[in-house]
């Protein structure tokens, strides 16, 4: 049987709807599609929570029928109210205790944190916003298999304007940076395994540019930008970086983030790992 992977899509079908719009496929779809790019033959699956409610997912499956579970990255703020919310953390909880390994970006290492007893909190930072600088690993991240061919320190295609600020039981911090300290956590217990990290590394440039262009009028207010000229300015150098290689090196660019292999790591590192190997199915 051929190996699958859930995504669950974190937005409401508004945001959805206004990604593609702005000229990006939703998180969801787009996540789907890198996984079975990087893991040709993997079948990847949307979910809805928001819209069909935590147990309704695509073909009638449950949880244990899938190989790999991720969660993607939202526009929502765990602590708010509400079925938006309740219905994924509800969702995170059962996908993590089917025993199916789960992975999460930005929102899903969030949401996953709430389901299991941590708290998210908005960053008294600020929002960060574009290249997420100096993530540096502690002694168990350059340990982990999450971060084999990464450096000690790399920067990465970030965007978030809240943080987990205390640890679910049994987590354990792997990475941090100046402006937040949970970068990357992996909770492992009772034969449940979570990889998380709170940056993007599903993002390419267009979905980064298209991310800036439908926070445009917020950025200005949170004052990241003095007008509204300055964003369309950075969304335009998104643009450039998405089409022109030699555009990367102008603005000295990183290879982390400039080169799509070593953005992508983390996921692949997980396929690799926690999916495509062979391992017995969890009961339902």
């Amino acid at each position: 049987m051929a190996k699958s992977v859930l995504v669950v899509e974190g937005n409401t079908k508004a945001t959805c709807d206004l990604m593609r719009t702005l000229g990006a496929e939703p998180y969801g779809i787009s996540y789907a599609v890198l996984i079975e790019q990087l893991a040709p033959g993997l079948c990847a699956d949307v979910a809805y929570p928001i819209e069909n409610g935590p147990d309704d997912l695509p073909n009638g499956k449950s949880l244990t029928d899938y190989d790999g579970i991720v969660f993607t990255g939202s526009a929502l703020s765990c602590y708010e109210d509400g079925p938006q919310v309740s219905h994924q953390r509800d969702l995170a909880k059962a996908a993590f205790e089917s025993r199916t390994p789960v992975f999460g970006s930005c929102w899903g290492m969030q949401i996953m944190t709430l389901a299991l007893g941590g708290h998210v909190r908005a960053t008294p930072t600020g929002r960060e916003l574009g290249i997420g600088k100096a993530i540096t690993l502690n002694k168990a991240g350059r340990d982990h298999p999450m971060f084999e061919g990464r450096p000690d320190t790399f920067d990465v295609l970030e965007v978030h304007k809240d943080e987990v600020d205390r640890l679910p039981q049994g987590a354990i911090l792997l990475a941090g940076n100046a402006m937040s300290d949970v970068q990357a956590i992996i909770i492992e217990r009772d034969g449940c395994s979570f990889w998380g990290v709170q940056y993007h590394p599903e993002f390419d440039f267009n979905t980064m540019a298209v991310v800036l262009k439908r926070l445009e009028n917020l950025l200005v207010k949170e004052g990241l930008f003095a007008t509204t000229e300055e964003v369309q300015q950075e969304i335009q150098n998104y643009r450039e970086l998405h089409n022109d290689s030699a555009f990367q090196s102008r603005l000295e660019i990183s290879k982390d983030v400039a080169d799509p292999a070593l953005r992508r790591l983390e996921i692949t590192n997980w396929l690799n790992a926690q999916v495509l190997q062979d391992r017995p199915r969890a009961e339902a």
